[in-house]
């Protein structure tokens, strides 16, 4: 009977960190790690590795492999990030236990037909090459389920990239790619795809039918049109449509019940369809740099709604809908032409981030005082000349944004801000700070640039809060 079982939690291999010490133990190296090793070229002895699973060559400044190469079968995962190489040998195609290939940030044109031998991988990462075409044969990788293609030179891709059925991660994103070959029907198990930066003019109809799909990104595209099959992803979590010019969305869009993040910003829509209210699960949505000058009703139903922005668009009130919405923690409603904040914006008390910038607000509600969570308030670039005393009740305020503005009086109360860590001031009509001002000895920064603040209140403002960064 066996006295001495093996540990139930046996220690991990040794990795190896010397090439020279690697070729003295042959037969005892699993993992081998040269990262950011200078070697340039391998030795033509590594072929006695033979038991070797995991390589680590990154940052070694290799320009070729060696034929030897192709002797590690054993390999599961090689890590070849940022290297020099411009071509991977065809020898490649013999290492068919290889589970993850990183060839990020090489200069590859091209991949060798026998990439596509490679049919035990599961992920491969070819991000920032100057690949031009992708070999038909990569459809043999039938066990692939994350590939990156991101920021190389693709125009197409071959038809037999619909073989690659157990893919459940694709980025194409950065790359001049205008169509997409219709056999991507066939990626039923895809769940996350990114075409983000390329020059898609309208969503392939192929992916509309991708009935499993988590994540779709097609920011920064020209994309003038979304489909109403969009409407079909019942699946889709997340949406990114920024950087496009979409002037209207289908309201097919309100379908998709499951989803949890919009983005839309810096497109050309001038309204949101109604069907946008069905959207119970959104969580984010980002509506900037559009043309929206209102919100429909429906909006008010966006219960979990928690990160808003509506900047730059043609708002000249904040909707009332808005005021409905009372788990938003984020709201951004800056550079529209707003003129009053309403009353109902004490609604929002989760409120954390509140930004206002650039409207044309002159005087604060006295409800702004019931945003108590408020962490941060931007309302630079206004028309105020007084600040309510409702407004020092935001205790946890730590950053205070109040440039540009026609403030020339600052109430005694500011110090009831102890939180306050951050507190621009650029641009008003200030002559003077309330000597109370030396309670906030929290204060970090303090700008008060570009105020007709006299030589010896300036003296005095240092003195009163010597340990903070005051621009003047």
């Amino acid at each position: 009977m066996d006295t001495n079982p093996a540990p139930l939690n046996p220690s991990p291999p040794t990795v190896y960190r010397s090439i020279e010490d690697a070729l003295n133990n042959p037969g005892q190296v699993f993992s081998l790690n040269l990262s950011s090793q200078t070697i340039t070229q391998l030795p033509p002895q590594i072929s006695g590795l033979v038991n070797l699973r995991e390589l680590d060559l990154s940052f070694c400044g290799l320009t070729t492999l060696p034929a030897e190469f192709s002797a590690l079968v054993n390999l599961e995962r090689l890590n070849l990030y940022a290297n020099s190489l411009t071509v991977l040998p065809p020898e490649i195609g013999k290492m068919t236990n290889l589970r993850e290939l990183n060839l990020t940030a090489n200069q590859l044109i091209k991949l060798p037909a026998e990439i596509g031998n490679l049919k035990a991988l599961n992920r491969l990462n070819l991000y920032g090459n100057s690949l031009v075409e992708i070999p038909a044969e990569i459809g043999n990788l039938t066990s692939l389920t994350d590939l990156t293609l991101t920021t190389n030179r693709l125009t197409k891709l071959p038809p037999e990239f619909g073989s690659m059925t157990s893919l459940v991660r694709l980025d194409l994103s950065n790359n001049p790619l205008t169509i997409l070959p219709p056999e991507i029907v066939h990626l039923q198990n895809l769940q996350n795809i990114s075409i983000c930066f390329n020059n898609l003019t309208q969503v392939p109809p192929e992916i509309m039918q991708m009935t499993n799909l988590r994540i779709l990104s097609l920011y920064n595209n020209n994309l003038t049109v979304l489909s109403p099959e969009i409407g079909e992803l019942l699946n889709l979590q997340g949406l990114y449509l920024s950087g496009n010019k979409l002037i209207k969305l289908p309201a097919e869009v309100g379908n998709l019940s499951s989803l949890i993040e919009l983005t839309l910003f810096n497109n050309q829509l001038n309204e949101l369809p109604i069907e946008i209210g069905n959207l119970k699960h959104l969580t984010r949505l980002d509506c900037s740099n559009n043309y929206i000058p209102n919100l429909p009703q429906e909006f008010a139903n966006l219960k979990n709604l928690m990160w808003l922005g509506l900047a730059n668009n043609q708002f000249i009130e904040i909707p009332e809908t808005l005021m409905k919405l009372s788990h938003i923690t984020t709201l951004n409603l800056a550079s529209n032409r707003i003129s009053s904040i309403p009353a109902g914006i004490g609604n929002l008390t989760n409120l954390e981030d509140l930004t206002l910038f650039n409207n044309q607000i002159s005087d604060l509600p006295v409800e702004i005082g019931l945003l108590t969570h408020l962490n941060r308030l931007d309302l630079s670039n206004n028309f105020l000349k007084l600040l309510p005393k409702e407004l020092f009740s935001l205790v946890n305020l730590n950053w205070f944004y109040l440039n540009n503005n026609n403030l020339s009086i600052l109430p005694a109360d500011i110090v009831s801000l102890t939180n306050l860590n951050w507190f621009f001031l650029h641009k008003n009509n200030l002559s003077q700070l309330p000597s109370e001002m030396m309670r906030m000895q929290r204060l970090t920064v303090l700008d008060l640039s570009d105020n007709p603040l006299p030589q010896n209140e300036q003296v005095k403002i240092k003195q009163l809060l010597p340990s903070c960064n005051i621009s003047f």
